[in-house]
Formats: structure tokens, C-alpha cells, sequence
């Protein structure tokens, strides 16, 4: 039992998992079910993700119930996970069950199919390819789920597939998160028709997310691209916050960040005109750190500006709220309690993603959370989030690198730790002498010692690599005024 939520974990004897939480406001039941597994468990990158898409293509029968009773069918793999969800009205779960026990012990890998998805997973790869670069979640070990690349998706063949599903879809691994207005007795009798067909292998049983903490260390990264005209500023401000006070928090930056009210259209849009696109929003890295994501779009006359703009929003976050601003916080989050809709939407998604990345899932609503929070408590969370941080700001578009601020101006305006490197410039590597407050050309350096290598990733990106994997890499050198991140790693 899980306090006044009413939310309930149940272990079915052969190690399946079933999280329920019992919503009397609906007629609808909505799954979340999937295995632990993601594509952290694959052998050829982008297998898990391949498999994904074979499982949710609907076959006939699954095809004809879906249209018959407007049953709902999408799925997703993570890093920890993959994931299938249906929902239907609770009248049809017994319908809603039969679709998800077809997708979970489908033996089915026709090469019809596995040639069709090919295809499609290609143009998926191309997709993601040709979006705007922003942020390198490299730096924040943020897993993507990966579809592994065009040269991974064109080898895996259907052995691939099946190997993974023996060695991943066994009972100790399967997660099923349920919200419905049938009581939990009814789903679990529903559920164990779906659980007793997968085979108990406690030796494949898979672990959840270990965290690996890595040093904080601030990046300038930026890249000129003429061709983009316009200019992507993404600044990243790195916390520890487990998933559940993340989800609280997220709910004070919007207000105070976000929408036509908030400080970015303030001070980017309507104070100034700097900007017409400015959003903060929340991202989880690998270690269940979270990363506050700033992202406007802006013009080359203009990213100084936003740069300094942004500072001012943020001092104004950290010097926190008035008593009347708070009153109004609470106000809007009482009126936002009324439009709930998209939470309900995601309740048993969000259930199964808890458990599948940690082995427990707190439900309490984020809202109500954030309501219980004194005007001083708020306020210390806001001067705590924003002051002092480590920082990632990634500057990608028609930039002018002449003009462009320098590491301690914007190490200053934003009160951030200090940058320790400044990477990517066109198709070249640019380090920032913290002596000279100049860009330095690694091959112009004679020294020895290592920070970054850039080098391509197993999908064919570049990306940056830390010293322990870059000295086996042949590449640039840099000064030793930057061998402090090898210093860190050493302390671990």
C-alpha cells in the first residue's frame, strides 16, 4: 500500500510485477506493461528498438480488436525498458489483455515484417539525424533508447530478435502498471491470464539502474552552422533530484519560468524582442540527475543578449517570491488541480517507468506536492537550484565567435561554476585558456596531457569523450592547465 493514494505492488509467484492504483473518477483502464531490459541489455545497438516495433505492429486479431472497441495501442523503448501501453473503456479489458498478451509472447519474426519495420526504422534514423543538434546528452549521460544507427539496423536479423526476447522477456523482468476503477482483485485476476504464460528464469532476472556518480564540470559548446540563420542557445543547470521532488519542482519552474506569464517571455519576448522561442523544460540523466534545460531561439545580433537576459531572469528566481507572489503560486496551482486530464493520461506510464528504472514508485500527485511547500521552503529551493551550478551552455547556429561572450563574462552573468572547457568550433576542437582568455587550437600544442577527444559514436556522431576512454584514442592534446578533469576521476 502506498499512503493515500491507494496505490498497490504485487508479486505474482513466478516474479512478474503488477503496480496498481484505483481511480473511481474513470470508466477507462489504462496499461503500462513491458519488461525491464531497454536498450541497455542490447548486443547490437538498436535491437531492443527493433524488437519493439515488430511486437507493437498489429496483426490481424490485434488489428481488428483495436478498431472494433477504440483500443489504444503505442509503445516506447528507454534505456531500462521497454514499453507497451493500451487503454480502453474497463468493459473491454478482458479485449484491451488479449491485445497485450499477443504483443508479449509474440514468437512471430516474419521476414515480411522485419524487412517492412527495417524500412521504416531507417527513415526513423534519418529523422533523428537531420534534427537541429542541440544539447549532447553525452555530457550528462542521458541514455538515448537509440535505434542503433543505419549501419546496426540493416545487420539485425531475426536470430537477433529472438535472442534478445529469451534472454529479456522472463517473468522477473515483466512490469505491469494498471489505473482503472475495477478493484485491484479484478486486474490481478485479468493480469495473472497474461503473467502465467512467461516463463520464471530468476539467472536472466535483470537489475535496476546502478548510479554512477561522475564529477560536475561546466561546458561552453557551441558550433557555427551559417546555414541555420538563426541561432539555438540551450543552457542546462544541472541538480540532484530523484525523479518524484523533480516532478514537484517542475511544477514551480513552469510557473515562474514558463509560459506568456512567465520570466523567459518577460525578458526574452515582451521586455525585449530578443527572442520568439524561450521554454524551460526538466530532462533525467543516466544517475536520476536532473537537468533544467533553458532553450531559445534567437539571432546572431542577439545571443549576448539573451546570455544576459537569462541572468536576470534567474537572479530575480533565486531572490524567490513575495508573499503575494506566493498567494498567487498557490492560487494557480489550485485552478491547475481542475485540469488534470494529461496527469490521469500518464498515471499508470508513469508507474511503470518508477519501478522499471528504480524498483519503487512514490505516487503522490506533483501538485499536491508543491502545495505543501511554505513561501520559505520554496524559496530555498529556488535560490538552491539556480546558484552555483554546474552548467552546460550549447550555442549551435549562425553565430559571430568574435563577439561571442567569453567563459568568465557568462560563468559571472549566469552564477555558475566556472567552465572548465570549451568544445566544438565548425569541424575543430577549441579549448579556452582560463590564463589568456583566448580559444586555443589543439594542434598548435605541444603538451602531453588529455582532457577530450572527439570521436564518433558506435551510430557514427561525434561526440566527446572522457580520458578514460579517449587515451586510447589517438587525437588532440591540450594544455595542463585542463588536466583537472583526469584529477577528479582519479579521486573516485
Amino acid at each position: 500500500m502506498f499512503g493515500e493514494n491507494d496505490a498497490e505492488i504485487y508479486k505474482f509467484p513466478n516474479g512478474a510485477t503488477l503496480l496498481y492504483k484505483h481511480d473511481s473518477q474513470t470508466k477507462t483502464t489504462k496499461i503500462a506493461s513491458g519488461f525491464i531490459s531497454g536498450s541497455k541489455k542490447d548486443v547490437i545497438p538498436g535491437t531492443a528498438h527493433f524488437l519493439e516495433h515488430i511486437l507493437a505492429t498489429p496483426r490481424t486479431v490485434q488489428k481488428a480488436l483495436a478498431k472494433k472497441y477504440n483500443i489504444k495501442i503505442s509503445a516506447s523503448t528507454a534505456f531500462d525498458f521497454i514499453c507497451f501501453q493500451t487503454s480502453s473503456s474497463s468493459q473491454y479489458i478482458e479485449k484491451q489483455l488479449q491485445i497485450l498478451k499477443e504483443i508479449v509472447l509474440c514468437d512471430e519474426f516474419d521476414q515480411k515484417t522485419i524487412e517492412r519495420e527495417r524500412q521504416a526504422i531507417l527513415i526513423e534514423d534519418v529523422l533523428s539525424s537531420a534534427r537541429p543538434k542541440t544539447i549532447d546528452f553525452n555530457f550528462f549521460d542521458i541514455q538515448p533508447s537509440g535505434t542503433g544507427g543505419e549501419q546496426n539496423i540493416k545487420k539485425i536479423t531475426s536470430d537477433d530478435l529472438k535472442n534478445y526476447k529469451d534472454e529479456n522477456f522472463v517473468a522477473e523482468n515483466f512490469v505491469m502498471a494498471v489505473t482503472s476503477n475495477l478493484s485491484f482483485d479484478e486486474i490481478k485476476k485479468y493480469a495473472e491470464d497474461v503473467v502465467s504464460n512467461l516463463t520464471s528464469k530468476p539467472l536472466k532476472k535483470n537489475s535496476f539502474h546502478q548510479i554512477k556518480k561522475k564529477p560536475d564540470i561546466s561546458y561552453y559548446v557551441y558550433e557555427q552552422n551559417p546555414f541555420m540563420k538563426t541561432v539555438r542557445l540551450e543552457l542546462s543547470i544541472k541538480n540532484d533530484e530523484i525523479s518524484e521532488i523533480a516532478a514537484r519542482n517542475k511544477i514551480i519552474d513552469d510557473y515562474i519560468f514558463n509560459y506568456s506569464t512567465g520570466l523567459l517571455h518577460q525578458k526574452l519576448r515582451h521586455e525585449n524582442g530578443y527572442a520568439y522561442f524561450a521554454k524551460l523544460t526538466n530532462n533525467f540523466g543516466e544517475n536520476n540527475d536532473n537537468y533544467k534545460i533553458f532553450a531559445v531561439d534567437t539571432n546572431k545580433r542577439s545571443v549576448n543578449k539573451v546570455i544576459f537576459a537569462l541572468g536576470e531572469a534567474l537572479k530575480i528566481a533565486r531572490n524567490g517570491l513575495s508573499q503575494q507572489e506566493y498567494e498567487d503560486f498557490q492560487c494557480a496551482l489550485k485552478a491547475q488541480k481542475d485540469e488534470e486530464f494529461q496527469q490521469k493520461e500518464q498515471e499508470s506510464y508513469n508507474m511503470f517507468v518508477g519501478y522499471s528504472m528504480k524498483g519503487y514508485f512514490v505516487f503522490e500527485n506533483p501538485i499536491d506536492m508543491a502545495l505543501k511547500l511554505s513561501r520559505d521552503e520554496l524559496n530555498q529551493y529556488l535560490n538552491t537550484a539556480y546558484t552555483d551550478k554546474s552548467i552546460v551552455l550549447n550555442i549551435t547556429g549562425d553565430i559571430d565567435l568574435n563577439t561571442l561572450l567569453k567563459p568568465p563574462v557568462v560563468q559571472s552573468t549566469l552564477q555558475a561554476k566556472p567552465f572548465r572547457y570549451l568544445l566544438i568550433k565548425g569541424d575543430k576542437n577549441y579549448f579556452f585558456d582560463t590564463k589568456t582568455n583566448n580559444f586555443v587550437d589543439p594542434s598548435i600544442i605541444k603538451d602531453n596531457s588529455v582532457a577530450f577527444y572527439k570521436v564518433r559514436d558506435s551510430h557514427g556522431k561525434l561526440v566527446m569523450e572522457p580520458p578514460k576512454i579517449a587515451r586510447e584514442v589517438k587525437g588532440f592534446a591540450i594544455p595542463k592547465s585542463f588536466k583537472n578533469l583526469a584529477d577528479d576521476e582519479k579521486q573516485q
